[in-house]
């Protein structure tokens, strides 16, 4: 993996040396480039991870040289539950189990298109 790290603006970026759609193998890296990222004394409040270069695994090129760390069967396992048993039932520890942040909904338009309790009403 090569991390390619802009210390102006605390983002980092992750080129994988083989396509990959572990999770396990994903959140490695995600993990590593966190402790690049981290500075004493900084106020954190969220952080996001964004995917690029997107491929089908289908017609991915394989390396002779890289091989490829994930590991399908495990995978397969781990979507086939939580499509089973509903979404998060089963995670990775690092996920956590409870939100701690919601949405603000102080100035949330009223949905006058998809909800019949917020169309205007005149009375005469």
């Amino acid at each position: 993996m090569e991390y390619f790290f802009n210390p102006l603006s605390f983002k980092t970026t992750v080129h994988f040396p083989c396509p990959t759609d572990d999770t396990t193998e994903i959140t490695a890296a995600v993990s590593n480039a966190v402790s690049q990222l981290y500075r004493p004394g900084v106020r954190y409040y969220r952080i996001g991870v964004g995917l690029i270069d997107l491929a089908s695994t289908y017609n991915a090129q394989l390396d002779l040289f890289n091989a490829s760390k994930s590991n399908p069967a495990l995978m397969h396992v781990y979507d086939g539950i939580n499509q089973r048993f509903g979404t998060d039932t089963l995670f990775l520890a690092a996920q956590g189990t409870e939100q701690k942040w919601t949405m603000r909904r102080d100035l949330l338009t009223p949905q006058y298109t998809t909800r019949w309790g917020c169309v205007p009403q005149i009375k005469c």
